[in-house]
């Protein structure tokens, strides 16, 4: 199989130094994509006309807040002759989605005198190309830029560390060990939900009150909240919508309003945990099973609710390899485009329609009408129904291991740089 030949040079290293972490998507390209991967110069590709791709590593919004260096002339002159590619990866963060930030990718390529069908730009905003197109029919922008989705977070097996997507070694070896890990624990189990969160956003604050609120939400999820000070300020009383336009039933806003009487101050000053206290460690790729061997079921809050975005991040993905099944609290239609990513829901056994509120306050409170009904569920109800499940949480735990959109996603660079690769991988 041909190799992806990657350019190395002083650009490039100083690309990556302008914003922290891009070793989360450089290791990813280099370490999943399932081809053999040379790294050299400009030189050694031009010497015998190699097709390349000149990659700028991305790890942090900010490099876009200003305007970005100019490429090399060297690097201009191969691209402009048709022997490469530039490809920016943005893979860690699905945060790229503001028109100014747009218009930073544009004058860089207007200033380079770059065409579109030699720029591309991987995001994990799996969105992107249909926010940009929006911006494009506003007249807001002009259309210079290949722009991608990519669901870093599904196809870098982020949740599982030193596992290569590439490697159907490790594909198999994981797979049998949470198998056997679902298999062991899949009953007597002390919560019926858990709910992992880190940041005291407004949405899981607002999800934190009515799960505390209420006697049986209480009881049987295990909720943690991060503590104020990681991210200070991060909510406020006066905007959380605990008032009769977002929750309807008249007993509920009573139960909330009590609860936030006697807690709201305490939450606000310490933070909320039951689980766990070490939040000063990041959890992003860190996997601690017992939560999941201890619930039967997962409340995703994910990391952006943006229109403008579709991100799917580790969160959405560990309860998958946990056989869980979940509430997804995100952005809207998230279900809906897990589905569309091959995915099952579980609309067989609850309403999942709380999806599709276009406010994140809505969708919140209709999920925790879902949850609120399954909590006062029996014990043994509540077994059936998880047994009930089992088919659909094997085909989503197969589907996240073997699909291999880690390599479709890359394809509109992949057939530029490499017209002739096997469509199988190695």
């Amino acid at each position: 199989m041909e190799p992806l030949n990657f350019v190395e040079d002083d650009y490039t290293a100083g690309f990556e130094e302008l914003s922290k972490y891009t070793f989360l998507s450089k290791d990813y390209v280099f370490n999943h994509l399932p081809f053999k991967i040379n790294r050299k110069t400009l030189e050694d590709f031009s010497k015998y006309n190699d097709l390349f791709i000149y990659p700028l590593f991305v790890g942090s919004l900010h490099i876009f807040d200003k305007e970005l260096p100019l490429l090399p002339p060297s690097v201009l002159t191969s691209i402009k002759a048709g022997q490469g590619y530039i490809a920016f990866f943005y893979l860690n963060e699905g945060n790229f989605f503001e028109h100014k930030h747009f218009l930073t990718v544009d004058k860089w390529c207007t200033d380079n005198k770059l065409t579109k069908n030699q720029v591309y730009f991987f995001c994990s905003n799996q969105k992107i190309k249909e926010t940009y197109n929006e911006y494009i029919e506003k007249g807001a922008i002009k259309d210079n830029v290949n722009y991608c989705g990519v669901s870093y977070f599904e196809s870098s097996i982020w949740s599982l560390k030193n596992i290569k997507r590439k490697s159907s070694t490790d594909i198999k070896f994981s797979k049998q060990e949470y198998s056997r890990i679902f298999s062991e624990y899949i009953d007597n189990k002390e919560f019926y939900f858990n709910c992992l969160n880190r940041h005291p956003r407004d949405e899981r604050v607002f999800l934190t009150v009515l799960l505390k609120s209420i006697e049986e939400t209480n009881k049987r999820t295990s909720l943690s909240l991060g503590p104020q000070t990681i991210l200070e300020y991060s909510y406020n009383y006066s905007n959380l919508p605990f008032n009769d336009y977002t929750i309807k039933s008249k007993d509920l806003l009573l139960s909330v309003k009590k609860f936030l009487e006697h807690n709201f101050y305490k939450m606000r000053k310490n933070g909320y945990t039951l689980d766990f206290n070490d939040f000063s460690f990041k959890g992003s790729d860190r996997f601690n099973h017992e939560f999941y061997k201890n619930s039967h079921m997962s409340i995703v809050v994910e990391t952006l609710n943006n229109p403008k975005t579709m991100f799917l991040s580790e969160k959405t993905f560990k309860p998958i390899i946990m056989h869980h099944p979940f509430f997804l609290l995100g952005n809207k239609d998230s279900l809906k485009h897990l589905r569309n990513l091959g995915y099952k829901t579980f609309d067989k056994w609850w309403d999942e329609s709380y999806d599709s509120y276009d406010n994140i306050y809505n969708r919140v409170y209709y999920a925790f009408l879902e949850i609120r009904k399954i909590c006062k569920l029996s014990s043994k109800e509540l077994s059936y129904m998880v047994q009930d499940m089992k088919d659909v949480l094997k085909f989503n735990f197969n589907h996240y291991f073997d699909n291999q959109r880690y390599i479709k996603e890359y394809e509109p660079i992949l057939d530029k740089v490499l017209p002739y690769r096997a469509k199988s991988i190695i």
